[in-house]
Parts: C-alpha cells; structure tokens; sequence
C-alpha cells in the first residue's frame, strides 16, 4: 500500500468537513508546514489568500530550504495562522499545472502530449476547483537533476497553458491554502489534494514524494529544456552547462555571436569555426556581456552534432565528444589569458599608492575621531544640520587658501605644484550645500587680506586677484589681492560660462590648480594681469548636482574633473535637532607663522608619499590609470596639507596627514563614482523615453494594422459558423490562417459582445471542459 502522512491537527475543535465544504479546516499553517516537512517536501508561508511572495532566499537554484522542524517554525515566525502554505519541489519531483479554464487549452495541449507521447499514469493533483477535473498540479517522480521546460507548448497548434513546477522555478500552493478568487457562488477556494483516482481528500492524507508515480521516459525526453538535450549527448556537456549561470536565452552580443556560429558551421571547417565561436562565447561571459550562454552552448551543440553526423561518417558520441574538449579548452585557455582588466590594475595601484581601497565606515568614523579638529567639524556639521564632509571641504578650501603663495609641492616628479585647491559638494538641488561652506564660514572665518570672488570669465579670473590702471606707457597691474577663494552655490553657474563660444575658463582652471601664471591670456598685452608662476593662491568651491554636472565630468580629457575633490553635501546619519538655540563655533586654530615674503618653499612629504607618487607616475606612462585618477594623488597631497595646517604643522606632511588624506580621496571617489552611475541612469532613462515616444507611432501603426487583422477573423468565423451548427473551438482555431489565429479569442468575444454568435460549455468522454460556437442568424 501506498504511505501517506496526515496534517498535524491544530488544538482548536474542528467543526464537520464534507467533501465540498467550503469553510476554512481546523489545520493552521504552522502544524500543516510541520506535517509536509516530515512527509518529505519543502514547506515555505505565503500571506494569508495569496499565491506569491515566499521568504526570500528560500526559491531558485540557490534558494535554502529547511533542514528541521525547528527551522520550520521559524520560517513561520512573523506569519498568521491562516497563512497560505505553498511547496517547493525536491529535485527528484516535477509538478505538471494545467490550466483548463477561462478559455485557456491546458486541456488541448495535455490531450495532444498524451498522443505524441502516451498517457500520463494516474497522480495525485492539488486544485483549488472542485467542479474541474483537469485542472491542477499533477505530480510525478523523476531523475535527480533533470530539467525540464518551463512551458509545455504546441505553437504549430497554438496550444499551450501548461508550466512546469520544478525544484529551480517556481511552487505549488497545496491545502489548506485559500485561492485569492472566489468560485462563481461567491464561496471561497480551498485548496485541496485529489488522490490518483480522482478522489478528493477530505481528511489529512498527504502524498508521499517519494512513492509518486514515475514520468513516463517519453515525457521525460518530450519536456526536457535545451540543457538537457544538450547533456543527453554527453554527461560532461550537462556538467560543463552547469557551470554558467541559467540565465535566460541568448540576447544581444551572445546572440550575435551565436547567429555567426550557426551561419560558420555551413562554410570551411565545422571543427575550427565552431572551437573559435566557442571561446568567442565564453569570452563574452567572462567580460561580463555574455547572457544566455548557457543557451547558446547547449544550442550550438545540437546543431553541430547534427551537422557533423549528417554524413554518416561520425556517430553522434564522436561529435559529442568533440564538443566537450571544446566546452573543456576554452575556459582554460581564458583563465591563461584574461581580458586585461584596467580597473583592477588601477585598485592594485591604489593599494600600493597608499590605500585607494573604497572607504568603509570604520574608517571614517575612525577619521573623525582622530584628531580633535576633525571631531569639532564633524559635532560642528551635525549641530547646524550639514554633511560633515560637505563642511569638511569647505574649511579644506578655507585653510589653504590662508597659506602663502609661495609654499609649494616639492618636485617629486615633474616641477614644484602650486596647493591650490577646488573642491566640489555633491548633491541635490536644497540639501545644503551652500548652507554648509556658511558652516565652515564660521570655523575657518578669513582675515580681510583674503579676497571673495565668484566665477566670471575665464579672462575674468585673473581680475580676482589685480586691475590696472592707466593707459600706455603710464598703464600699471595694481595687486588687490594674493589670494581669493571662489565660492559657486551651483555648477550651472560654471557651466553657462564654460560653454559660451570662445570660452577659457576651464583651461584657466586647470593651469590654476597648478599655479601657473593666469594673467596672461589675453592676447592685447596692453591688457594682461600678470601674476607670476605660483603668485598667488586660490581656492573653489562649487556646489554640483548629480544630475547637473556630466559637462564637468564630460571635460576628463581636458583633465578639469581630476583637479577637484568630490565630497558629498548628504548624510543619512544627520541626527535630529533639539528646540536648543545652535551654538556658535569656536574657530578652528590653524598654523599662521608665516614670513611675509619668502622664496619659494617646498613643503617637505613623507618617503611613503614619494614612493607612492613614483610608483604611480610608471603606471600612468604604461596606460594603466583610469583618467579620472590623473591627479589624484596631487589632490591627496594638497589635503594632506590642509590637513598639516589644521594641525599646526605648516611646513611638513607627516605619515597621519597622508593616511588620513587617503580616507578623503576614497571618499571622494566613491562620491564621483556615484555621481557618474546617476548621470549614467539619467542618460539610459532619457534615451528609453525618447525610444517610447518612436514605439508609441509604431504601435499606433501596429494597433491598426491588428484591428484590420481581427476584422478579418471575425469575417472568416462569421463564415464558417454560418448554416454549421454548434462548432467546437478548436476545430473553429485549425480552420484559420497562421496569422488568424492570434486573435481568435479577440474575434470570439466581439462576436459575442455584438451577438452575432453565442457560446456553449461541453464536456469530451475523458472529462475535459471545452467551448463550442454557432451562428445567431
């Protein structure tokens, strides 16, 4: 006799069930999921009267299952008692579900498998209709790993409306789970198990996994998906397929690829042009354009086993075995030569260039804590509101636009580099960022010496720092100032000036960040202010929306985007302020001893910092930096500096200024890296718009041309039912044309709403529900 297990019963009394009561069982979600568990299936809760959205984790190739009832209960923790139970297949078990209603032909499609095919031994069925004979989930044991397709159709039929439930893809909701919908009585749809002889279960008999009848081996071959077909000719084949990630059909390069295999397997040598279309294939997975590879491997091996034997010469076991030293040799040859990866090269330089890893939490909370300065300006941001790092870069700007013109950055490699600095906070429009450098405004407040500007021409930057006065031989260059900072609420500002015709402000930016002479742009000399070669100092910064600031970013090749340090005006740790009036800040003390005039004076940097800057000039001569990182290191100089004068050491960077400087530029390539990815998204959003708007003229084109089609069909049927009596749906479906029949359901219902013919429900001798039609006139 066939085992069975029995439902768990809950404590409360259970009121009489009868075959077709609809009331809710006594069995709760909790003592059901045990009872399946132990009956061998893989129990998961669903909401109450839903049929998705299991834990998440528990479905899929790598979805986790329970491995004890202690694991089952706490799988249910958080869900009602009258959750919906659902079962995810073991991998020896496939569920069959059809759908034979509401004008679906899951009835059609399993009658045409069975003649293709033969029968399908009697199973248990799980069904939530009562008055359905062949509707349900039916379930049968089958080899361990075998894979089958998704959807069982018959498209030359038009038949379909049949999904495979296997152990990777999709559930099966079972008793005592409640249907969403109501049934036509308006009662609710309970979920219950049908024995193999069509009986329903009226008490708490389960079916055991595994005791359940076996797939007929002509099922086995009709419904196995690509994979399988392919792992048919070779075990290694299958195994070799296993090792890529299911994920789909071939689209897009892998398709291309695929189709030039396919057209190469006609022309020259079948072994060579297939090895080469191979490895052309799993060099794309391995550059990460590859979707479908998986496919399109188990695809490309049908049609070369097929192609290679056509002959007679080779038997379908050589030709597999060809294909496995193929699917063997080309990740080896890929592991021994890899795409080269520059990204990787850069992070490998990084590390060697003191850290470049991406900043983690720890660091930068270690970064605030480490000096009391630092603490000050991150307790200072949270008082008033700000991103720490927003007011961060402000006093940055702050503080070195107080060191003299003539400290500067020894000649490591190249000549001295002027510490001029520009810095840029990042974020959406009313976040701050002007109100944070007001911030930094109070902890770093500038001597009168100090001149304020804002952005003009690029002509216009030199007349920051002097003007001149006279004409002629009496003209004379009056300095007002030796340094300026620059403060520009919102790029846009930059960027309507930048992009006038003849404009020069971003060329003057960048030999300003290197402190060269500015004032000689103009090509009348009888107009020029000249500055001299590290003459003067001066700092920006600029308020940058995301969404706003590919033109600055668009500028990499010119190298203006290297020059700034990107930090971020948000921060989702901001905390609540109390009704308490803000405190004022005390100023920041920062080292001021400086000579009034002096010649120029390097400021002296720690070996590693050397080391680092040699290292990475080779690597940028080999190619092998990104070109957004084409000054980093300069900037990470010029914070380490700030940072040694917040600390009151203005003549040396020491090893902390350059380790903490390092946790700043990992923060600064994050933010860019963030900003890149969201003008990236804008710009494939824009281009999708912009692709609707051509779609929708097409499908208006595309809608006429379907109603003109559905006429047709609705002229066709009228024909055909005419003077024929009650006419069954499929004999109505096999009498059109290919392009007819997609709309044979729209034709029917029209033809019923406007009563032209009427409709029928009928039932063949294996119990099937079916459709029947006749003409009204």
């Amino acid at each position: 006799m066939v085992p069975r297990h029995r439902l768990a019963r809950s404590r409360r009394p259970r009121p009489a069930v009868g075959p077709l009561d609809h009331r809710r069982p006594s069995v709760t979600y909790l003592p059901a999921a045990v009872a399946y568990y132990r009956a061998g299936w893989t129990p998961l809760p669903l909401p109450p009267k839903r049929k998705h959205s299991p834990p998440t984790g528990y479905t899929g190739r790598d979805g986790r299952r329970p491995d004890s009832v202690p694991d089952v209960y706490a799988l249910a923790d958080g869900h009602p008692d009258d959750a919906n139970l659902c079962l995810r297949m073991p991998d020896t078990v496939i569920g069959l579900d059809v759908d034979a209603y509401d004008g679906k032909h899951g009835a059609d499609t399993l009658t045409e498998a069975e003649k293709r095919w033969g029968p399908l031994p009697p199973t248990w069925r799980s069904s939530s209709r009562d008055d359905d004979p062949i509707s349900g989930i039916r379930f049968y044991r089958v080899p361990a790993g075998y894979e089958a397709v998704g959807t069982l159709r018959f498209p030359e039929l038009d038949l379909a409306d049949i999904e495979t439930v296997q152990w990777f893809d999709r559930y099966a909701v079972v008793a005592p789970s409640i249907h969403p919908d109501l049934d036509p009585d308006g009662r609710e749809r309970r979920y219950r198990w049908h024995e193999p002889d069509g009986a329903v279960v009226t008490d708490d008999t389960l079916p055991d996994p595994a005791t359940l009848p076996t797939l007929p081996t002509t099922w086995l071959g009709g419904l196995a998906s690509v994979r399988q077909h392919a792992g048919a000719t070779d075990p290694t084949i299958l195994a070799a397929l296993r090792r890529l990630p299911d994920d789909g059909p071939p689209t897009g390069a892998t398709l291309t690829r695929l189709t030039t295999a396919i057209t190469d397997l006609g022309n020259g040598s079948r072994h060579d042009s297939t090895r080469d279309n191979v490895l052309a294939l799993y060099r794309l997975h391995e550059q990460g354009q590859g979707v479908g590879t998986a496919t399109a491997l188990a695809d490309l091996c049908q049609r070369f086993v097929r192609t290679v034997t056509a002959d007679g010469t080779r038997t379908p076991a050589d030709a597999g075995r060809e294909y496995v030293r193929f699917l063997d040799g080309a990740p080896r040859l890929i592991a021994a030569t890899p795409t080269p990866d520059h990204h990787a090269e850069n992070a490998a330089l990084a590390t060697l260039a003191g850290d470049r890893s991406p900043a983690t939490v720890d660091d930068e909370q270690e970064f605030w804590e480490r000096r009391d300065e630092l603490t000050r300006i991150r307790d200072t941001a949270y008082n008033r509101g700000a991103s720490p790092w927003a007011v961060f870069g402000g006093v940055l700007c702050r503080v070195i636009v107080t060191v003299p013109p003539y400290m500067v950055l020894p000649p490591v490699i190249y000549g001295r580099a002027s510490v001029n600095l520009f810095c840029a906070l990042v974020g959406p429009s009313g976040v701050g960022k002007g109100g944070s450098s007001a911030v930094a405004a109070e902890l770093v407040p500038l001597r009168p010496e100090i001149g304020r500007g804002h952005a003009g021409s690029g002509e216009g930057l030199a007349h920051l720092f002097a003007h001149s006065e006279g004409k002629g031989a009496t003209r004379v260059v009056v300095r007002d100032y030796d340094a300026v900072l620059v403060d520009i609420p919102e790029l846009d500002t930059l960027r309507a000036i930048g992009t006038r015709s003849g404009a020069t402000i971003l060329p003057l930016l960048r030999m300003a960040f290197s402190g060269e002479d500015i004032g000689l742009s103009y090509v009348d000399p009888t107009r020029r202010l000249p500055l001299g070669d590290h003459g003067y100092r001066l700092t920006m910064i600029v308020g940058a929306q995301p969404t706003r600031a590919d033109w600055l970013l668009d500028d990499a090749d010119g190298g203006t985007p290297q020059r700034f340090l990107w930090l971020p005006a948000t921060d989702p740790n901001i905390p609540d302020l109390d009704d308490a009036d803000p405190v004022d800040p005390i100023p920041l003390d920062l080292y001021t001893s400086w000579p009034r005039r002096q010649p120029l004076t390097c400021i002296t940097i720690p070996a590693t910092a050397k080391r680092t800057i040699q290292q990475a000039n080779r690597h940028r001569h080999a190619g092998k930096v990104d070109v957004l990182d084409g000054h980093a290191l300069q900037v990470r100089e010029k914070v380490a500096y700030a940072l040694a004068i917040l600390a009151k050491h203005g003549y040396e960077i020491t090893d902390e200024d350059w380790e903490l400087a390092g946790i700043v530029m990992r923060r600064s390539d994050a933010t860019r890296a963030q900003m890149r990815h969201t003008i990236a998204k804008n710009a494939t959003e824009a281009r999708k718009a912009a692709g609707h708007a051509d779609a929708t003229q097409s499908d208006a084109k595309d809608t006429e041309t379907e109603r003109l089609r559905v006429g047709r069909t609705c002229t066709r049927l009228r024909t055909i039912l005419t003077n024929s009596g009650w006419v069954k749906r499929k004999t109505l479906r096999l009498t059109l044309t290919p392009t007819q029949r997609p709309c044979l359901n729209l034709a029917i219902e029209h033809l019923l709403t406007v009563g032209a013919i009427e409709e029928r429900l009928t039932k063949s001798a294996n119990g099937a529900i079916g459709k029947e039609y006749r003409s009204t006139n």
